[in-house]
């Protein structure tokens, strides 16, 4: 065993927008934003979000090293229905609120106006009014999200699907508080991006606690 990561001695904000929405990718924002989500959060908010990560010399120790691994959960209070999570009174998912902020710290719903609705309406044939939903949809890529992480001494590269090197680049040095020249991301192939694939995960090899040895995710 080399490490384990919590909530405890991880406080790297997630590579892919540092508020709940991930809206955030620019940097001088995600300094002064208030609605930060880590790699490792506490309390955790769904079924399933990671709490803890081990790093060790090969596959077996870390799968030994996981069933170890004990969590005590203590169950809060929690919302699920949007409507329900912006009456005054709602359970606070988040501390600073429910609604997630745009990049100005503003949580104002983001919209576009183009033309008259009210002419719209007055020439129109037909005018239906009834309530709308939609399930929640995701972009689901036939390839798999896997990177392969190697050190060399001091140097990191990081092998990756991503259509932001640049981005992966410059989240990489900062999340791991080491020179951007120090990190090398390389993209050999990657099938479809449709926006989720601008940036690396962090957590993918925030383990740097032993340069020398790759680290899969």
């Amino acid at each position: 065993m080399k490490a384990v990561i919590t909530h405890d001695n991880c406080t790297v904000v997630w590579g892919a927008g540092s508020i709940s929405g991930g809206a955030q990718y620019n940097d001088e924002m995600k300094k002064i934003t208030k609605h930060r989500r880590y790699a490792f959060n506490n309390p955790v908010r769904f079924v399933g979000e990671p709490v803890a990560a081990v790093a060790a010399t090969d596959r077996h120790v870390a799968e030994e090293a996981l069933l170890l691994v004990a969590v005590d959960y203590e169950p809060l209070p929690f919302v699920l229905d949007p409507e329900e999570a912006v009456k005054p009174g709602a359970v606070q998912i988040w501390p600073e609120g429910n609604l997630s902020p745009n990049v100005r710290n503003e949580t104002q719903p983001i919209g576009t106006r183009r033309g008259n609705v009210e002419d719209g309406f007055k020439s129109a044939d037909h005018v239906f009014e009834d309530r709308y939903s939609t399930s929640f949809v995701h972009n689901a890529q036939m390839e798999p999200r896997a990177s392969v992480a190697a050190w060399d001494g001091d140097k990191l590269t990081v092998y990756t699907p991503t259509g932001g090197i640049a981005n992966c680049r410059t989240d990489m040095a900062r999340d791991l508080g080491i020179a951007p020249d120090n990190v090398r991301i390389v993209c050999r192939y990657m099938a479809a991006t449709s926006a989720t694939r601008i940036r690396i995960r962090t957590r993918i090899s925030s383990p740097p606690c032993w340069p020398g040895k790759p680290a899969r995710r």
